[in-house]
């Protein structure tokens, strides 16, 4: 068995990580993007590059995995730093949700009623049984709750689900980095299961919209590529096998639909754009972007969370104001717009909502380390003494 130290990882110094926020800034440009687009069906040209920024959610999630191998190098399992994790993970991801449960609740009796517009959610769907999925981060397990409760939910579901398997799967790699690969095939089988019950249950099963794309076994290559990415980031041959399947990637999706097999691309599309998004990560790195860059990737999160609802709001004033204007040109003007007020929004929210739980978070975790320590010290000079 290869036993190793993190210290001696390809990966990189502290002072450089800095990338990763431009990172994230790109991943939140892209989803609104993607989601200006979506609301404006005639835009056909504009529409055939934001169907794309959908892939932003992809590169989150491959960022999210790099960044906890780095943070999360000292992790031991069944400890009080394992625990320490969890509540770190919950208190930066969970009060923004639950102000977002509420938030969207209410702005879905304001809005379902709607005819003709785009609007976050149906009234309908918020039962206690969705809510309870949602509080307890398992929408990512239950269809009817996974995306209708908080827009866009389906993906913080998804990454509460990798968290809990997070620390298991780092500690397989510290024994040897090949039972990377065993985690992607019982991924594969574990979809290849959700589709074949889905079809004994009479369902297709398919779609990018459908609970099997959601599912965290269908997304699970980003996280095990952002984890490579870590481990590999100084390696020229991953570069070069980066460029290579980054080609071969898109050769596939292209080839799919040409040959009538789009409808299922989106099996396919999450390693392909795991495989871009490492290679975005490593060029990202190496360029030095606008100071505003990091900012908007810093409050990345908030964005993500709030601009469904500003969505909603240009549309309504759209709407009220009767402006009639070109779709392609629309998407740009909404994206722009939902883009500055979720930004300005969640500078507050990152400053007086987010920092403050983060340093609860980190607060607790720290006292259960402090106080672990202290047990131990105290049956060393027990030993000691005897």
């Amino acid at each position: 068995m290869q036993n190793y130290s993190f210290s001696s990882v390809d990966s990189i110094h502290p002072p450089k990580l800095q990338f990763i926020n431009n990172l994230r800034a790109l991943a939140i440009l892209l989803v609104i993007f993607h989601h200006a687009g979506e609301v404006f069906p005639n835009a056909a040209f504009i529409r055939i590059f934001s169907q794309w920024g959908k892939c932003g959610v992809q590169l989150f999630f491959v960022m999210s995995a790099f960044t906890l191998c780095y943070t999360g190098s000292k992790l031991t399992l069944w400890s009080k730093s394992l625990a320490g994790f969890y509540i770190k993970r919950l208190f930066r991801i969970a009060p923004m949700y639950y102000i977002a449960i509420i938030a969207y609740y209410y702005l879905s009796s304001i809005t379902s009623n709607n005819i003709g517009i785009w609007h976050p959610g149906n009234i309908e769907d918020y039962t206690k049984k969705n809510i309870l999925c949602n509080i307890l981060f398992l929408n990512g397990l239950y269809p009817a709750a996974n995306n209708n409760i908080v827009p866009g939910g389906w993906s913080i579901g998804c990454e509460m689900l990798f968290y809990v398997f997070f620390p298991f799967i780092l500690n397989l790699t510290k024994i040897s980095r090949a039972y990377l690969l065993p985690v992607q095939f019982f991924s594969l089988f574990a979809v290849g299961a959700l589709l074949f019950v889905a079809k004994l249950n009479g369902h297709h099963g398919q779609g990018g919209g459908a609970f099997a794309y959601y599912f965290i076994a269908n997304q699970m290559s980003l996280f095990v590529w952002g984890i490579l990415l870590f481990f590999y980031w100084q390696s020229k041959t991953f570069f070069k096998i980066l460029i290579w399947g980054t080609i071969a990637g898109v050769i596939t999706i292209i080839a799919s639909y040409y040959l009538g097999f789009s409808s299922w691309s989106w099996i396919i599309l999450p390693p392909v754009a795991g495989v871009i998004s490492c290679l975005t990560a490593k060029l990202i790195s190496k360029i030095h972007l606008h100071k505003l860059f990091p900012t908007i990737g810093e409050v990345s999160y908030s964005m993500y969370i709030s601009h469904f609802a500003f969505l909603w709001i240009v549309l309504e004033f759209l709407k009220i104001t009767g402006v009639d204007i070109d779709s392609n040109l629309a998407v740009i003007l909404v994206f722009a717009t939902v883009t500055i007020l979720s930004f300005f929004f969640s500078k507050l929210t990152y400053k007086y909502i987010e920092t403050y739980f983060i340093s609860i978070g980190k607060k607790i975790a720290q006292m259960l380390l402090n106080n672990n320590n202290n047990q131990q010290l105290k049956q060393t000079e027990v030993s000691n003494a005897k």
